[in-house]
């Protein structure tokens, strides 16, 4: 019997210099946008994975500041768009098991037909979506004919 195995589809690599590289890679993702996609963002501490997030709600001209909601584990923002109404920005970097995530009701959120989600730090979670998952590797390069303390590789793929 063979194994079936889960086809990742790398769509996109993009180098960006700066911060405002990375919110126009957020742009690229925010105008393709669709009700119930789930944005994960994986990467180191400090590499930008909230710099997408804002870049990201800046496209849906969001009026909130966003920041990463590492203490309170979701923030909702409010979107005036035809289809998507509202962000759910989610930090699972403190959660310690999937039973948390059942707790805080964490799946009645990426069924809001009106929403997309992000999540920063979503690995404990990863095998409970079932959305069309959009992940996002951000890693910092330490490319010594660069120097830029920004330099990041992004790489997008859909699962």
């Amino acid at each position: 019997m063979q194994e079936k195995k889960q086809k990742k589809k790398v769509i996109k690599t993009f180098i960006s210099h700066s911060i405002n590289d990375t919110e126009k890679f957020a742009s690229f993702l925010a105008k393709n946008a669709k009700s119930n996609d789930v944005f994960c963002l994986e990467g180191e501490l400090g590499v930008g994975k909230t710099v997408v997030a804002k870049g990201i709600g800046k496209f849906f001209n969001v009026s909130d500041s966003i920041t990463s909601p590492t203490f309170t584990l979701l923030k909702t923002y409010d979107v005036d768009n035809n289809k998507i109404k509202k962000i759910y920005h989610f930090d699972l970097y403190r959660i310690k098991s999937i039973e948390e995530l059942y707790n805080i009701g964490f799946e009645e959120y990426l069924y809001d037909e009106s929403a997309i989600s992000i999540i920063e730090w979503p690995e404990i979670a990863l095998d409970i979506i079932e959305n069309k998952i959009k992940i996002i590797k951000i890693s910092k390069e330490d490319d010594i004919n660069c120097n830029s303390e920004n330099y990041r590789t992004i790489t997008y793929e859909e699962r």
